[in-house]
């Protein structure tokens, strides 16, 4: 068996054989090694690169969208089918509506976010843990709503990996 697997900052190569002795494949030996991709580049998010302004106003908008009709339906199969699936290892829709519950129970409704373009309260930086990091709040009213949302590099996409999200009376 030869194959590949994609990781930062390199891929990594494995060669792994087998015999067939007394019915059982057998391991007989495993080469692995690693490298820089093919073409010396990786994936803009991989390198670390701060996507375009553009991209993180869409990035923004489609988490902070689906988040807001899960509580709106109270139904989080659509949200927790588009984060990343590590952290759908970590985590089960149960646990997302719990974080959640205030707004579902409260008849909070995020969906006023919708058609508000959001306003970055800071510069989108990539933390320590390789996370896309976007900060800010969508002016809307009766109450704004504030976020931090972070985004883990998945198949060289950006993916939903964590949130906060509260509202707060505009100043």
């Amino acid at each position: 068996l030869k194959g590949s697997y994609t990781t930062w900052p390199s891929v990594l190569n494995f060669t792994i054989k087998y015999i067939l002795q007394d019915s059982e494949w057998k391991l007989v030996g495993i080469f692995v090694n690693s490298e820089e991709p093919a073409g010396g580049s990786t994936p803009k998010a991989e390198k670390h690169e701060i996507p375009p302004e553009d991209q993180l106003v869409l990035l923004t908008d489609r988490s902070m969208t689906l988040l807001a009709q899960a509580v709106s339906r109270d139904d989080f199969s659509e949200f927790y089918s588009s984060i990343a699936a590590l952290w759908q290892q970590q985590i089960t829709k149960d646990k997302l509506r719990e974080r959640l519950a205030v707004f579902i129970d409260k008849k909070i409704s995020l969906t006023i976010i919708e058609g508000v373009s959001p306003v970055f309260s800071e510069k989108a930086h990539i933390d320590n843990d390789g996370l896309l990091v976007l900060k800010g709040r969508y002016p809307t009213r009766p109450y704004e709503v504030e976020f931090e949302l972070d985004f883990y590099n998945e198949g060289s996409q950006w993916k939903l990996f964590g949130f906060n999200v509260f509202t707060r009376n505009p100043e």
